[in-house]
């Protein structure tokens, strides 16, 4: 835990972890505004599709930073530090952070901008089911982040994998969020794919980061 601790202060502190949030966050507000005078159309198909992307787009920016700022002299010093398990769960604590920051943000604009008019339960549900896909892109993000870092893929390998794997899970909660925005229904087995998928990812990464760490 002390790992874990240690890792977290330093980048926030020694790596500029402050400058890197303002420049994630500034994104969505960017992107959400100009979208907001583009599109005069209040449809709830099209709006749920393009929180998704501009989420999407953002954590991947926010993550893919690591891939450009790893040095070989930074993994090293990482590596004689901290253990991998303990580094994997510490990056993936900060990035989760960020991520949901972002997720917050995004849906504040968006609920400002172009009301989807919900309903007390209807919002839980709705915000509890994008917190989960949040939560799982950052999982993956961070994962195949590692895996094009450490097998020295750089930023190439990472936005070639990052964008096809995140596809089913666009594919399994864009259709849960869309459908509890128009009919304000929520069963509790549309989340089994979900965190079916989640799961995967998760121990996709702590079987992998361990390997890589002795490359």
């Amino acid at each position: 835990m002390k790992q874990i601790i240690w890792w977290l202060k330093r980048e926030w502190w020694a790596e500029g972890g402050k400058t890197s949030l303002i420049s994630a966050l500034l994104y969505p507000v960017i992107a959400t505004y100009i979208l907001h005078l583009i599109i005069t159309d209040n449809l709830t198909i099209w709006w749920s599709a393009l929180f998704w992307i501009i989420l999407l787009l953002s954590i991947l920016f926010a993550i893919g930073r690591w891939t450009l700022t790893d040095q070989s002299e930074k993994k090293f010093f990482y590596y004689l530090h901290i253990k991998p398990l303990n580094f994997f769960i510490a990056r993936l604590i900060y990035a989760t952070l960020q991520s949901i920051t972002i997720f917050i943000e995004l849906t504040i604009l968006l609920t400002l901008w172009r009301p989807f008019n919900f309903s007390g339960n209807q919002f839980a549900f709705w915000f509890m089911t994008n917190l989960l896909g949040t939560v799982t892109l950052t999982i993956l993000f961070v994962v195949v982040e590692l895996i094009s870092s450490y097998t020295r893929g750089g930023t190439l390998l990472f936005a070639i994998l990052s964008l096809p794997l995140s596809l089913p899970i666009l594919a399994s909660f864009l259709p849960l969020s869309y459908n509890i925005l128009e009919t304000g229904k929520f069963y509790v087995s549309d989340l089994i794919l979900p965190f079916a998928l989640s799961t995967m990812v998760l121990s996709a990464g702590l079987l992998l980061v361990p390997y890589l760490w002795r490359q």
